[in-house]
């Protein structure tokens, strides 16, 4: 149809019909969006049993859990046994076979993850400056899921690392300071004349 005549018949409406062309063109542009959009899908994914994520936290290697994670293989067990029962009470019911019982398990890729691979994604997400789309693909979560996990991750840190003592940053006192940056003086002072610092233990 000619768009000179779509314009003239559009202006010979009343409001309601008006109303009616606006929604429908409104939903055929959404429609034509999500059917153009790029995203990955879970065709393009590994399985997250067989990912690299996976593969990294079971070779309990220190470096590299320091390099993908920020933590050491302890620290990062030490955090887990905190945040594993939080995980239990916040995620939705077992629909993952990554964690549920012989009997439920689901055919097909898991819909959800354990607490651990949830800690280990939003810790890998926190230290990776890499698009989203490349962590997917390192973890074998599809979009869908590696939100959750990392909305739900960020969610149970927020709340339960201001609650743990080995987690806080304990600043020193403005006695403890002046010693320490008097220390600093005494060992720098001839070397860097100019500068100054604090040490803490």
């Amino acid at each position: 149809m000619d768009s000179a005549l779509i314009l003239t018949s559009y202006l010979l409406f009343d409001e309601e019909q008006k109303k009616r062309v606006i929604e429908d063109i409104s939903h055929l542009l959404l429609v034509l969006s999500i059917r153009d959009r790029h995203y990955l899908t879970r065709d393009a994914l590994q399985l997250p049993h067989i990912s690299g994520l996976r593969h990294m936290l079971l070779s309990r290697n220190d470096m590299a859990y320091l390099e993908i994670l920020s933590l050491n293989c302890a620290t990062f067990d030490f955090l887990l046994r905190a945040f594993q029962p939080v995980w239990k009470q916040k995620n939705r019911p077992i629909t993952s076979s990554l964690h549920a019982p012989q009997r439920q398990r689901r055919k097909g890729r898991p819909r959800s993850t354990n607490a651990r691979y949830c800690l280990a994604v939003t810790l890998m997400w926190l230290n990776s400056w890499a698009p989203c789309k490349d962590l997917m693909i390192a973890c074998g979560l599809t979009p869908t899921v590696f939100s959750v996990a990392v909305n739900l991750g960020l969610d149970i840190l927020f709340g339960l690392l201001p609650t743990m003592p080995d987690a806080q940053i304990r600043w020193p006192s403005v006695q403890e300071m002046t010693e320490l940056a008097s220390v600093v003086r005494l060992k720098m002072g001839d070397v860097l004349p100019h500068s100054w610092g604090v040490v803490t233990d």
